[in-house]
């Protein structure tokens, strides 16, 4: 009898000991599918910048070069007025 009592508080040591590990593998695997996620998701974002970077200095370049025209425009403009007004005021000669 003591011997049966020992053999069924073994019996159910066991399959605590393993449902204990069923729930662990399945909360391994979670974890697992959740980490393989986060690094799916970690190379996109590094793949976006790095080419984000590889697009950064043409787009700067180009965006210098078009405020460089309209601000060397706008120069030559102001330029071309003070010339004008230049050109429009009589010339005083110097009278001996």
């Amino acid at each position: 009898m003591k011997e049966n009592k020992f053999n069924i508080v073994i019996l159910l040591f066991l399959g605590v000991l393993c449902w204990e590990s069923y729930r662990l593998e399945k909360k391994a695997d979670r974890q697992m599918s959740a980490f393989v996620g986060q690094q799916q998701h970690i190379n996109d974002i590094h793949m976006m910048l790095e080419s984000f970077v590889e697009m950064a200095p043409r787009e700067m370049e180009s965006i210098a070069r078009q405020a460089s025209r309209e601000e060397g425009v706008k120069l030559f403009k102001e330029f071309a007025a003070n010339f004008k007004k230049l050109n429009e005021e009589p010339v005083s000669t110097p009278q001996d």
